[in-house]
């Protein structure tokens, strides 16, 4: 069986939420309309994130760690 690691779980996690925020909007999504479309439990979200705020804030992350890394190559 073939393991995915924490990180590459939660970067599948917060592409489902960037999908799920562009379709309803921030403030109309759920942890459930973000677990359904990841394909997960509720629960197993909780398992990587704490909050839609948490699932935010990691997007923003990880978007301006990639924009910065573009930056520094040009």
């Amino acid at each position: 069986m073939l393991r995915i690691s924490l990180e590459e779980r939660k970067d599948f996690i917060s592409k489902a939420a960037t999908k799920v925020f562009s379709e309803k909007g921030y403030q109309a999504s759920s942890l459930q309309d973000i677990a359904q479309k990841a394909e997960i439990s509720k629960a197993g979200l909780y398992h990587y994130f704490k909050s839609k705020e948490e699932i935010l804030a990691y997007i923003l992350i990880r978007n301006s760690d990639h924009f910065l890394d573009e930056l520094r190559e040009n």
